[in-house]
């Protein structure tokens, strides 16, 4: 997949409403986690991981969509050149 594709196809995730709950409800589970008293270190420290893993994922996403506006932008300026 070339990088305008993925741009696009990852413009369509971020706007995709189940997509966004379900990111939500994970991000609810382990920040539940860090908030409950009886969450034991080992169980902070797996939330922690993976809660940065999803943020990971989702800052790639968004990543994705700025690659794309770049290639964009770098087309739009060697159209005026």
């Amino acid at each position: 997949m070339d990088k305008r594709a993925r741009a696009q196809h990852a413009e369509r995730l971020l706007a995709d409403d189940v997509l966004a709950a379900a990111f939500e409800a994970v991000s609810e589970r382990y920040q539940r986690t860090f908030r409950d008293a009886s969450a034991t270190p080992d169980d902070v420290l797996e939330a922690r991981d993976m809660f940065f893993a999803l943020e990971q994922v989702k800052a790639t996403i968004r990543g994705f969509v700025t690659d794309g506006k770049i290639l964009e932008a770098k087309d739009q300026h060697r159209v005026r050149d």
